[in-house]
């Protein structure tokens, strides 16, 4: 049996694709919004709407404890401004 190691990029450009095919673009229209680990960016906004960035970025973060180990209470969401 084989494993497929997926990168942090991989993960990245599949919840993208993920979220706005499934989503779309909904929510209060927001700038700036960001996923933090330690503090440092792993996701930026990938849409105007908030609700689809948070979908985004819950997508990415439950992908990167799985997958990669990361720890759950290192996140943090920088939320923006509203535009």
């Amino acid at each position: 049996m084989t494993t497929t190691t997926v990168s942090y990029h991989e993960i990245i450009q599949e919840s993208r694709e993920k979220i706005l095919r499934e989503v779309g673009d909904k929510g209060t229209c927001v700038m700036g919004m960001a996923l933090r680990y330690n503090g440092a960016t792993v996701a930026t906004q990938i849409a105007q709407g908030s609700i689809t960035n948070e979908l985004y970025f819950d997508e990415v973060k439950s992908r990167l404890i799985a997958e990669k180990n990361y720890e759950e209470s290192r996140f943090s969401i920088e939320w923006g401004r509203m535009d």
